[in-house]
């Protein structure tokens, strides 16, 4: 299935927001589990952003901008890109980040931990979370929140529903 983007998402299709952190440090391998159980459940969030022309019109290349978001993909397709270190994102690439035309996941997740500063006090993890803002608003982004919050905790959640026209 194809999900074409409206007018307003394409003012946004390549602006990613990174929300962030909490107090403790975050079980990685919990989290990442969680995030391939709600991808295998939701399947469009394994889906693809891409551009259209390259699909239906090459010779209107300047003229036409469509973006989509084509689900399925093959089951060997990674549905999300997950990362932890001990040290920030911008020790391993320049920041910012530029435009990208690699056929990456909708939602990239990264985890940085802080140790204490001084003894006693608690370590901190930060978690990123990547996704075009054309595709995730910020509601959009809570429902994404919101299955892997149930998941940590091992609750039940809905896949919501399919757009519709």
């Amino acid at each position: 299935a194809q999900y074409p983007l409206t007018i307003f998402d394409n003012s946004f299709e390549r602006s990613t927001f990174l929300p962030a952190g909490c107090q403790g440090k975050i079980d990685t391998d919990a989290l990442a589990a969680a995030l391939g159980r709600i991808t295998g459940k939701w399947r469009v969030l394994a889906g693809r952003l891409q551009d259209s022309r390259l699909f239906f019109n090459l010779n209107d290349w300047g003229q036409t901008k469509t973006w989509q978001v084509t689900v399925p993909l093959p089951e060997d397709y990674r549905t999300h890109t997950f990362s932890t270190s001990d040290v920030p994102l911008s020790t391993y690439v320049t920041i910012p980040l530029g435009t990208s035309s690699e056929n990456n996941s909708l939602t990239c997740w990264h985890v940085t931990h802080f140790p204490p500063r001084e003894p006693g006090e608690v370590p901190y993890s930060c978690v990123g979370f990547a996704r075009s803002h054309g595709i995730f608003d910020g509601i959009g982004a809570a429902s994404v929140m919101r299955p892997l919050s149930a998941e940590m905790r091992g609750e039940e959640w809905d896949v919501p529903p399919p757009l519709s026209e």
